[in-house]
């Protein structure tokens, strides 16, 4: 599957996703007990397979996978967000780009407070914890930046667009989502 998207006049391979599962307030995340974002919260999601038939389905599956099958999402309350793509230097100092698409689902209940999974820790979280930047150390990188657009996607009160978090700009491993670019 062909999982790349024009972005910036540039194509840009997307291999990955990214879904926020909200309910009521709060938001399930994942601490991860491997790399990358070690340690750290972090929506649900993966690699996009060869044999997934959309983008859309590989959510469905990555967050059915990632709940031992607790949490099986519908086509309809799943919600294309936009896309969140990032820029670094590769170790041979060649910028590299990447991303991942990103979506918002709701569901009803919650079928666990708290979950051991293979990924690591499943727990809901309130988006103002996610959503604040002095959590730099426990949410995974920019999250705090981007994920309030996505949760206004969702509601409605904006179009999908790029989040572009910039890592060649030489402010370490953390560099604010600076760029907002509507996408058709």
């Amino acid at each position: 599957m062909d999982t790349s998207i024009e972005l910036r006049g540039q194509k840009i391979v997307v291999p990955y996703t990214i879904c926020f599962v909200k309910c009521g307030n709060d938001i399930l995340v994942v601490k991860r007990n491997k790399p990358p974002h070690q340690e750290k919260f972090n929506g649900l999601g993966g690699k996009i397979k060869e044999s997934d038939l959309s983008i859309r389905k590989s959510v469905q599956r990555e967050v059915c996978e990632e709940t031992d099958g607790e949490i099986m999402l519908p086509d309809e309350g799943l919600v294309y967000t936009g896309v969140v793509s990032w820029k670094y230097y590769s170790k041979d100092k060649n910028i590299k780009t990447g991303g991942m698409y990103a979506y918002v689902a709701e569901i009803a209940r919650k079928p666990f407070r708290r979950k051991i999974s293979k990924e690591g820790v499943l727990l809901w979280k309130k988006s103002t914890f996610l959503n604040d930047p002095n959590q730099i150390n426990t949410v995974a990188d920019s999250i705090h930046a981007f994920l309030p657009h996505l949760l206004k996607v969702f509601v409605g009160t904006q179009a999908p667009r790029e989040y572009l978090c910039d890592y060649t700009l030489g402010r370490g491993f953390f560099v604010p989502v600076t760029h907002f670019h509507a996408i058709a």
